[in-house]
């Protein structure tokens, strides 16, 4: 038995070993070479498990002229410049080109029934020529402006020396001027008016 042992490991040690060649659709690489494949399949690897970043390194700009017209940068003529971060490696710069829309609301026009309190002073001219007193003449008090149209509203209103009713003109949206007609409570008549009013609301 030891001798078939022996004959069998002095055959294999004198034996030829043979290969098979390789098919021109192999080749064989240096291990300078095997080194740059392993370290790119690293990268590609790192990539397919890197998030990508986008950062616009323009600013986008809404702009509107005095005439209304509404402007947008990264359009086609002036596109935003971008750059685009993939894994550790991929870095590049590239411009890109938006469909932006951009919808303006019309702010809807005030309804012409409303409440709005307001403060008057009023002067009370045919009062002035009769008592010669400015202070005798002069009213203060408080109104409501229940209709208007445009900057034309009309309110009834309650002061100090005579109650009415008035039409005023918007000069600013919380301040205004009017004209009025009302009753003098010392003379129990009706008297013109006219002065100034600030709403609250």
């Amino acid at each position: 038995m030891k001798q078939i042992i022996i004959f069998f490991f002095v055959f294999l040690i004198s034996g030829k070993a043979y290969s098979q060649q390789l098919g021109p659709e192999f080749k064989c690489v240096t291990e300078e070479q095997f080194k740059s494949i392993a370290k790119a399949i690293k990268e590609l690897d790192s990539i397919h498990r890197s998030h990508s970043l986008v950062y616009l390194r323009d600013p986008i700009y809404v702009v509107q002229d005095w005439d209304g017209r509404i402007y947008v940068n990264g359009g086609v003529k002036k596109p935003l410049h971008a750059i685009i971060e993939i894994g550790p490696t991929i870095k590049r710069e590239v411009e890109i080109t938006i469909e932006t829309k951009v919808y303006k609301r019309e702010r809807p026009e005030d309804p012409m029934f409303r409440l709005r309190y307001r403060a008057h002073v009023l002067s009370l001219p045919v009062e002035l020529i009769r008592t010669k007193s400015v202070q005798n003449s002069s009213d203060i008090g408080l109104g409501l402006d229940f209709f208007h149209t445009g900057d034309f509203n009309l309110s009834v209103h309650g002061g100090i020396r005579s109650s009415g009713i008035s039409m005023g003109y918007d000069i600013t949206p919380n301040f205004g001027a009017q004209v009025s007609a009302g009753v003098v409570y010392e003379r129990l008549v009706i008297g013109p008016g006219a002065g100034f009013y600030f709403s609250f609301n």
